[in-house]
């Protein structure tokens, strides 16, 4: 049987307990001079510098013509933030409790510098240029810069590696700026005087060893202190905090903007930043307890660089490589893991699972130890998916509410006309009729009130006395009674059997619009328009409820003092052609 699988992830020790960290006010010398780019430029001219410029060296002199300055606050507290591990190549640290990783590949990455490779010795019989310097066993940058100062102008080749030495030197190697500088052996100048060897020579293995050791001694000696000196290019570790930790570079950097198409040469992290701010301890302190930071354990690769999986030999470590795996898959580590100096892998793959369900597969993952990651253009076209397919859910979820919206209306509307047609069969029950005597009463002068009527079936009603009330009566089935045999009853009694007809064809129904017909002292046939609310029979007769409109009768003046006289009218209903 195979070993079982692991329940618990081993975590290493920090080098100060989270929340233990110093926090003092501290200033950090750095010995890198960029000071030099200028000074070679005006001894060489614009024509003999831009060969310079062309050269590996071409991302560092960009940066140092932007004159930008160490945030000594930055490197202090992610300094401070160190875990402690075998490797003896590379530095650990933390940021928000999410570890990050500073290797050989990452100061490649940002400077650009040769890091792969040989360090092959200069050939024999190669010490073509006779320089002063070399009577001794040492020298500094300022013999360098005099003895290019000294050398004939038409002396190009000679120039050209001069300064070079001068600035690689002055810019990546420097170890200290008391008592003139930093004394370097004769081996760099051998070297110099080898064209060939001088650019093919791993000056960025040689200048990130010096960094990282001078970083190492000041995480085991001098955080304590109120200053420390860092050696060789920090602005190289500078740039990769920025990078690791993009709330960081948001806040306190400016960048140029990101290239919409790749380019087919390699564009390092140095040559991006325009503008770096030195803020004070307590701000970054702030972006490191923000819910939304983002740390990134290992940076992913640049596009089209040769050296893109450049690395030192170094002791081995799987609890360090699982680490870095799991957060490139998307965990969050928690300050009670660090305590604990353990991950609960079951937890950890859950909340992996989770986050993974909700924002897409790779969703959460960060850069890995495999180097992996997807190019901008296809994160673009995953989250463009993403937004199209949450559009259309969103839509048809909308679809599904408007649909429910439109039953529940329907719903609603048969209710209403179902409670209306019961409240006109109570005619004895005032608070069922007061809700719809409160919406069709009128003001007095208003020329029309609304009113009740139940009717039988296109027959004649009786006579029916002037009122502001709704009026609910029952009509005469037979016209004879009501209304003597006259030219007019003639005329209704015709009107009555087209109605017949109409009837037939046009059964009432609720809800059905209707006309309600009026004869005024039998010489005035008039309609009004209103609804069916009810039907049902009276003594085997069928009847109909209407609600119609009427106009409000004027008062008489035709006797003085006489009170108004009631009108007396006949009505029948019809159904309105539609």
């Amino acid at each position: 049987m195979g070993d079982p699988l692991p329940l618990r992830l081993a975590l290493p020790e920090l080098r100060y307990p989270i929340g233990s960290e110093p926090e003092k006010t501290i200033s950090i010398n750095q010995h890198s001079i960029v000071a030099y780019i200028k000074t070679v430029k005006e001894i060489l001219g614009n024509d003999e510098f831009n060969r310079i410029r062309g050269t590996f060296l071409g991302p560092v002199i960009k940066l140092g013509e932007r004159s930008l300055k160490l945030s000594a606050k930055i490197v202090h507290a992610v300094l401070t933030k160190s875990i402690k591990t075998v490797k003896r190549h590379e530095a650990w640290f933390h940021f928000g409790a999410q570890p990050m990783r500073f290797s050989i590949r990452e100061f490649h990455m940002v400077t650009g510098l040769k890091c792969s490779g040989e360090a092959r010795e200069p050939r024999e019989g190669t010490e073509k240029f006779k320089w002063d310097f070399l009577k001794g066993r040492t020298h500094t940058v300022k013999d360098v810069e005099k003895q290019l100062r000294n050398t004939r102008e038409d002396a190009s080749d000679e120039r050209f590696c001069l300064a070079m030495l001068l600035l690689i030197e002055s810019i990546l190697l420097q170890k200290s700026l008391l008592d003139g500088g930093t004394t370097f052996t004769l081996d760099y100048v051998k070297i110099a005087q080898d064209m060939d060897v001088l650019m093919t020579y791993p000056w960025g293995r040689t200048a990130y060893n010096l960094l990282l050791k001078s970083l190492q001694r000041a995480v085991d000696k001098s955080l304590d202190k109120n200053n420390y000196d860092l050696q060789g290019f920090p602005m190289a570790f500078l740039i990769w905090i920025l990078e690791s930790v993009p709330l960081l570079q948001y806040a306190f950097s400016q960048v140029v903007p990101i290239l919409s198409v790749q380019p087919s040469t390699p564009i390092f992290l140095c040559e991006k930043y325009l503008q770096i701010a030195s803020p004070q301890l307590i701000d970054v302190l702030l972006i490191e307890i923000k819910d939304h930071l983002k740390v990134t354990c290992i940076l992913p690769p640049i596009s089209n660089d040769p050296e893109a999986d450049v690395c030192m030999e170094d002791e081995a470590n799987k609890d360090l490589d699982d680490m870095a795996d799991l957060s490139k898959r998307g965990y969050k580590f928690k300050i009670r893991d660090w305590r604990n100096m353990s991950v609960d892998l079951y937890g950890a793959n859950e909340e992996i699972r989770r986050a993974s369900l909700l924002f897409g597969n790779g969703g959460m993952s960060q850069a890995s130890t495999s180097y992996q990651e997807e190019s901008l253009e296809s994160k673009i076209n995953r989250i463009s998916e993403m937004v199209g397919d949450n559009l259309r859910i969103m839509n048809d979820r909308l679809c599904l509410i408007e649909k429910d919206r439109k039953q529940i209306k329907e719903r609603v509307t048969k209710l209403e006309k179902l409670q209306r047609v019961t409240s006109y069969e109570t005619p004895n029950n005032e608070d069922t009729r007061e809700p719809m005597n409160e919406i069709t009463k009128e003001t007095p002068g208003s020329p029309i009130a609304q009113q009740n009527i139940e009717t039988p079936v296109l027959t004649p009603i009786q006579t029916q006395q002037e009122t502001h009330e709704l009026m609910n009566e029952i009509i005469s089935p037979n016209i004879s009674d009501t209304q003597p045999n006259t030219r007019a009853r003639r005329n209704l009694l015709t009107e009555q059997n087209k109605d017949v007809e109409s009837r037939v064809q046009n059964p009432f129904e609720i809800g059905a619009n209707v006309e309600i017909s009026s004869q005024d002292d039998n010489t005035c046939h008039k309609w009004y328009p209103g609804n069916v609310l009810a039907t049902y029979l009276v003594d085997g007769v069928e009847m109909v409820k209407v609600e119609y409109s009427v106009p409000t009768w004027r008062r008489s003046t035709m006797v003085p003092g006489a009170l108004e006289k009631l009108k007396s009218f006949c009505l029948m209903a019809r159904v309105l052609s539609l």
